[in-house]
């Protein structure tokens, strides 16, 4: 399993748009982009390998337009087809997720595939998707869909990271929402409707057979610029032990989509002044 890299830039910082895109030309954006009004992370794997250029009309086309949307956590998702269709691995594609601060019950997506009218007018003719006041925000889930949630024991986790697979086929995005030592939700945002979706996983007190994960010491991280990551291959097994270590650093958790049956893990710490992000990686076997 390829390594993870991560990237931390300074949003408004006049190069950012040059150092992303010179690291995109040496990473596969095969991975992860998550920013906020300070900071912006990118985590790939770097196994694979594909064109950047859509990637760099598209960030220079976006930030211009989204850079002052400061309530605003964004996320970009960057993707690669060359796992799911062999014939057309050259086909790159961005996804843009806006969650505003204040909530978490809307989520405007914006895809952007370098087509034949290239990224650069999909970007202009979508901006105004991620023009949205604050107001217009509804606290609440506009549609609720009962035969979608349900809860899964420790026994069905691979049939989360199966599901996972499928829906990101469909352009889904999934978070991890922690509610306890022992709970934690699966949220599944399907692109282009505004729904939320969850999955409620209760994990049994005792777990026989489980063993400690063990994280990396700090000092021991990799660094790339101001920012570290680790990563810890963790079978389902373990998965209560990566989550309980994880929710003692992180403040937010969010799942990505590594290869057919394995999920990235990015756990984001409580402090804005900790650099620290840990990744766990799922596997169903």
């Amino acid at each position: 399993m390829a390594v993870g890299v991560l990237l931390e830039a300074r949003l408004r910082e006049p190069l950012f748009v040059r150092d992303v895109c010179s690291a995109l030309a040496s990473i596969n954006p095969s991975g992860l982009l998550v920013a906020d009004r300070n900071r912006l992370v990118f985590s790939a794997q770097s196994s694979m390998q594909s064109a950047t250029l859509w990637a760099e009309l598209a960030i220079d086309s976006m930030l211009e337009h989204i850079s002052h949307l400061t309530d605003f956590a964004i996320e970009i998702h960057f993707e690669s087809f060359h796992r799911m269709f062999r014939s057309f691995n050259s086909m790159g594609e961005v996804f843009i997720r806006v969650t505003p601060r204040s909530t978490t019950r809307r989520v405007v997506g914006l895809r952007i595939n370098n087509e034949s009218d290239g990224p650069e007018m999909i970007v202009r003719q979508r901006i105004n998707a991620l023009e949205i006041p604050l107001s217009a925000v509804p606290t609440e889930p506009i549609i609720s869909s009962l035969d979608m949630c349900c809860e899964l024991a420790l026994g069905q986790l691979p049939q989360i990271v199966r599901v996972a697979e499928k829906y990101r086929q469909l352009d889904h995005t999934l978070d991890i929402k922690l509610s306890s030592d022992h709970v934690f939700s699966v949220i599944i945002q399907p692109a282009g409707v505004q729904i939320n979706t969850s999955w409620t996983v209760i994990f049994p007190e005792v777990l026989p057979g489980t063993q400690e994960s063990q994280s990396t010491p700090r000092s021991a991280l990799p660094m790339f610029g101001t920012a570290s990551i680790t990563s810890i291959s963790v079978q389902a097994r373990d998965w209560y032990n990566a989550i309980a270590h994880c929710q003692q650093l992180a403040r937010r958790v969010v799942v990505g989509i590594v290869g057919n049956e394995v999920l990235a893990v990015f756990c984001y710490p409580h402090t804005e002044n900790e650099e620290n992000v840990l990744t766990f990686y799922l596997s169903s076997a």
